[in-house]
C-alpha cells in the first residue's frame, strides 16, 4: 500500500509518518498481527473482538452492538454482515 501511495505522491503519506520519516499504517497502540493457529485461538480472538464495544463504553452488552456478530454466534439470529459458522 505504501508504494503504491508513493507512486501517487498521496497526501495521506504526511498523515502517517512518524517522527524518524518511517510510516504508521497501522494505529498506534498495542494491536498486533497474529497467527491463530487452533479452532481455541480462534474463539477467544473472536470474543475478545466481540467485547470491544463494551470495554470502549459503546454498549453495555455485546449485543446491544448493532455491527456485532455476537447474536448470530450464540442463536443463529442474523446480523448486520453475514459470518461463516464454521466454528
Amino acid at each position: 500500500m505504501i508504494a503504491r501511495w508513493r507512486e501517487l505522491d498521496a497526501p495521506i503519506l504526511a498523515r502517517i509518518t512518524d517522527s524518524r520519516g518511517r510510516y504508521r499504517y497501522w494505529q498506534r497502540g498495542s494491536g498486533y498481527d497474529r497467527v491463530l493457529l487452533t479452532d481455541d485461538a480462534i474463539r477467544n480472538t473472536i470474543r475478545s473482538i466481540h467485547r470491544n464495544p463494551v470495554r470502549r463504553g459503546l454498549v453495555d452488552t455485546p449485543e446491544d452492538w448493532a455491527w456485532s456478530s455476537t447474536r448470530q454466534y450464540r442463536d443463529d439470529r442474523e446480523g448486520q454482515v453475514p459470518i461463516d459458522r464454521g466454528l
